[in-house]
């Protein structure tokens, strides 16, 4: 059975530097280490430009390291959004911007040109049809999805193969195998016995998650991990493979892609039922909008424009669900990048109180339903 592994690496912009380091410590580093150690093991990785940017500061060695096990031929890098931006919510030039700032980010700080016909993982898996349109535009040659990418009464596609080609933009659509991935998430599967029984007799499985889910979520899920990519699993019962290895043996079936994401729906990041979202949609879009009016390219409007690039992170919406999730330092630290975004600019103009005030809104909405306390996942 051939074993397509991919692992999705993020932190955000806002990160507290506490959770960042204990993250790479628990989990980047072990999952490197444990490649490395595997001479025949291989995955298919997507890191975020945000974490690179972070890991570029203070763990330039494993970011060197990561680039030698790319040079062998061991880890294919895919492209993705920079700062984690929900991609089906912006417009088509901040998709755009955010990819190439990705792009940029890899070259600077790990050296790494990521070459046309790579695949490509859109943040939150969130993609609709006109995603696909640009990111095939822009050299990719496939994504990553959730199921419910396919249309409604195409589930049983599922059965015959995973790998998929949007019919209009012609970029290949990967799906993972979503209940096998969810239980390797939440560890409701933990050993290599128990994953080989699941999957005997399918020709080939494709897992994805986040990076993090070993290590720092799930400690004790490290050790399957390791199992997954030890040789003499390799040589007995799997082949690992790289997802691009999987997408030249499989012929793709054609869809009509539906608007999807890893989630049940789009409620944990826009749900319309929950006023801190509706501000933070307009704060978000107020911001776009004062940035890429401001008729100057000077000193300020790049400020701003900084600021708005890690201000479309989708962390904020997630934190600010409740569902089951609530953060106010984090929901706080999203809606303080957008309102400077706005506020950095030069001049007075209405747009600058309108950003205050719904900034306050936002905050002060959120410290009165649900308080400064942290509700984890």
């Amino acid at each position: 059975m051939r074993l397509a592994l991919f692992l999705h690496c993020y932190q955000p912009s806002t990160q507290f530097p506490d959770v960042f380091h204990r993250v790479v410590r628990e989990c980047y580093e072990p999952i490197v280490s444990i490649l490395e150690a595997n001479t025949n093991s291989c995955i298919t990785l997507n890191i975020s430009g945000a974490l690179v940017e972070q890991l570029g500061m203070s763990y330039g060695g494993l970011l060197g390291r990561i680039k030698s096990l790319q040079t062998l031929g061991r880890v294919d890098l895919t492209g993705s959004a920079c700062y984690h931006p929900l991609l089906p919510y912006i417009p088509d030039d901040e998709i755009r911007r955010q990819v190439r700032l990705n792009e940029q980010i890899y070259k600077t700080n790990f050296g790494i040109v990521i070459p046309e016909g790579s695949g490509f993982f859109a943040p939150e898996m969130s993609i609709n049809k006109h995603v696909c349109q640009v990111i095939k535009e822009m050299g990719y040659s496939y994504t990553m999805a959730d199921e419910s990418v396919l249309p409604m009464g195409k589930k049983d596609c599922l059965n015959q193969s995973r790998v998929f080609i949007d019919k209009d933009s012609g970029l290949k659509i990967v799906c993972r195998h979503k209940n096998l991935s969810l239980d390797i998430a939440f560890s409701k599967l933990r050993s290599i016995s128990e994953f080989l029984d699941l999957t005997a007799g399918m020709p080939y499985v494709i897992l994805a998650m986040d990076a993090e889910t070993f290590g720092h979520h799930r400690p004790e899920q490290m050790e399957l991990l390791r199992s997954m990519l030890q040789y003499y699993v390799i040589s007995d019962n799997l082949k690992l493979i790289k997802l691009l290895n999987l997408l030249e043996a499989e012929p793709p079936v054609e869809i009509d892609v539906a608007k999807s994401c890893w989630g049940e729906g789009f409620k944990r990041w826009d749900n319309c039922e929950n006023k801190i979202h509706t501000a933070q949609w307009k704060l978000l879009n107020l911001a776009i909008k004062a940035v890429n009016e401001y008729p100057e390219r000077d000193g300020a409007y790049w400020e701003a424009r900084g600021l708005l690039d890690k201000g479309l992170q989708s962390d904020q919406f997630w934190w600010a669900s409740s569902n089951p999730c609530w953060h106010y330092k984090m929901v706080d630290r999203g809606a303080s990048l957008l309102k400077e975004a706005v506020q950095m600019l030069p001049g007075e103009f209405p747009a600058k109180k309108e950003a205050e005030d719904l900034y306050k809104e936002i905050t002060e909405t959120g410290l009165k339903l649900y308080g400064d306390t942290v509700v984890s996942c």
